[in-house]
This record gives C-alpha cells, structure tokens and sequence, in this order.
C-alpha cells in the first residue's frame, strides 16, 4: 500500500494538474473571472482531495480484503476505480457547486457530471503514469530483489 506521504503527493500533484486545466476552461464556458473561477475550482479541489485520499485508502482495503493484488492494476480495474471515485466526488461536490454558481438541483447535477465525464479519462491516465514514475515501495522492492 502506499505512505500517507505517497498519497498525499498524489493527491496534490493530481489536483493542481486538473486546476491549470479546468480554472481557464470554466473562466470561458461561465463567463467568470479567472480569479471567481479559480476560487470556486480551489475549493472543489480541496474537497477532491479529501475525499481522494479516503476513497483510494478505502479502495486498497477492499482490494486486499477481497484478497486480490493492489498492483500491478489492470486497465478495466483502473477504469472501474475512476469511474467510482466521481460517483462518490459527487456527493460532496454537487452542494458545493449548487451555492457557488447558484444553480438548481437538476442544472448543478448535469454541470457536475458533464464534468464528471472528463475527469476519469483524466484520472487514468494521470494514476497510470503516477505509478510508473513513483512505483509503490513493494513494488520497488520486488524489482530490487
């Protein structure tokens, strides 16, 4: 599994990766400034990476309790792992979008998984290329040996 300190990086380098490219594209689309939309993305990234770290630590868990290998991960495993994670991001985000752009429950649920659809083809590729370039330690051991 991986250190808190693993994950956490994770979770940081993920999130500011996503900002530099979702702040400008919902400046344009909401006709917000860069600093209104940067506010709104930060907070929506600070709930993403809370909620990141306990569903990935959660997702580990019910690897090994289902007794399968926590890595190498499989690309249907990867996908399944994305498209979970923005069903559970969900909740916490969609109140948090309601308020801030002050948008209805249907308007704010279809702007939030509009952007849900995005963010998992992100989210593979970035975990994909995170652990080629910072192996697990077990798995770096497992090299070494």
């Amino acid at each position: 599994m991986r250190t808190f300190r693993e994950r956490l990086m994770h979770a940081v380098m993920f999130e500011l990766m996503l900002l530099l490219i979702c702040v400008p594209l919902i400046s344009i689309i909401f006709n917000r400034s860069i600093s209104n939309a940067g506010t709104m993305s930060l907070a929506l990234s600070l709930t993403a990476m809370v909620c990141n770290y306990i569903y990935n630590y959660a997702f580990d868990r019910i690897l090994l309790a289902l007794k399968r290998h926590l890595y190498p991960r499989s690309f249907k495993l990867r996908a399944v792992h994305s498209v979970l994670f923005e069903i559970f991001l969900l909740f916490f985000s969609l109140p948090l979008i309601m308020w801030w752009l002050d948008l209805s429950f249907y308007k704010a649920l279809m702007l939030d998984v509009s952007m849900a659809c995005f963010v998992p083809f992100y989210a593979l590729g970035f975990n994909w290329l995170f652990d080629i370039v910072f192996p697990p330690k077990l798995q770096k051991q497992a090299l070494n040996s």
